[in-house]
């Protein structure tokens, strides 16, 4: 494939064609432009992410770095186990889904976006913590 000034691209098509009076075959070139830098597929970004207990430990405050992505593309879905977020820029777009290491309730969690970051809170579950095992030293 070779690449038009503006990042389209085209294909060579060739067609051989036999002439029913003579029996010479001909080659026709034809090109066709097949994308064009609008229509152009954006490339998937894996978002960085600081998940951490809250001060008061009774849930998780987890920090999405959306930098470059608009506020009305911004998409976040939230289960009891995990998360996923989308978001899109002018030529990229934020696609990533993230497990939790502790069960939350997803239908108390609450989401902010401020200057290309998206801060989480979701209160932990039920039964979050595990319980404790002595360690023999």
């Amino acid at each position: 494939m070779n690449q038009l000034p503006l990042g389209g691209e085209y294909r060579v098509y060739e067609f051989l064609e036999k002439d029913l009076w003579t029996g010479r075959k001909h080659i026709h070139k034809n090109l066709r432009e097949v994308s064009i830098m609008a229509k152009r597929e954006k490339r998937v970004v894996a978002p960085m992410i600081d998940i951490r207990h809250d001060d008061n430990d009774g849930g998780l405050t987890i920090k999405v770095d959306l930098a470059g992505a608009s506020k009305e593309s911004l998409e976040l879905e939230m289960g009891k186990s995990g998360f996923c977020v989308k978001g899109e820029g002018d030529d990229f777009r934020y696609e990533s889904c993230f497990m939790l290491a502790h069960e939350v309730r997803p239908e108390e969690s609450k989401a902010k976006f401020d200057s290309g970051l998206l801060t989480i809170r979701a209160p932990f579950g039920d039964q979050w913590r595990g319980h404790k095992v002595r360690i023999e030293y």
